[in-house]
């Protein structure tokens, strides 16, 4: 075969410049999709195990929302099994929102803590308006809450 003859082959054209290139946008349209529906996915969804761990942590610090009825002990035991009730959503946690429950659900837990705190030690009376502004908090985390996990 002489130089001539190899010099007319076509090795490269035009048609598989664009067959490699379509395949390119296919998989790289494909990969874009996917990242975003993971995203969202990971946003948005609660895990069914969470979910179930979080009601029953939410459950237990609710339970503790009644603390002038509780003696210390009681009270002692019940913050326990909120706080391993805690610790168990925060195990399960697997999206972002299942990380941003969990942190909920601590918050919330710290508040009513706080609050009990407070109380038992009986700190001078707060201003109106930072005993509002908490109850609010407080009130708007139970909500977020049992939206989420209803």
């Amino acid at each position: 075969m002489k130089i001539r003859e190899l010099l007319q082959k076509e090795i490269w054209s035009k048609r598989t410049s664009r067959k490699i290139l379509i395949g390119f946008g296919i998989v790289t349209v494909v990969l874009v999709v996917g990242f975003v529906v993971l995203s969202a996915v990971d946003e948005h969804w609660i895990t069914p195990a969470e979910r179930i761990a979080g009601r029953a942590a939410l459950v237990q610090i609710e339970d503790l929302q009644d603390f002038n009825g509780m003696s210390d002990a009681e009270y002692d035991a019940g913050a326990l099994d909120a706080k391993r009730k805690i610790e168990t959503a925060e195990h399960v946690a697997l999206t972002f929102q299942d990380r941003r429950i969990a942190f909920l659900l601590l918050g919330y837990f710290g508040m009513t803590d706080g609050k009990r705190s407070n109380h038992k030690l009986e700190f001078p009376a707060i201003s109106p308006e930072r005993e509002l502004l908490d109850k609010r908090m407080l009130d708007f985390t139970k909500g977020v809450l049992h939206k989420a996990l209803d």
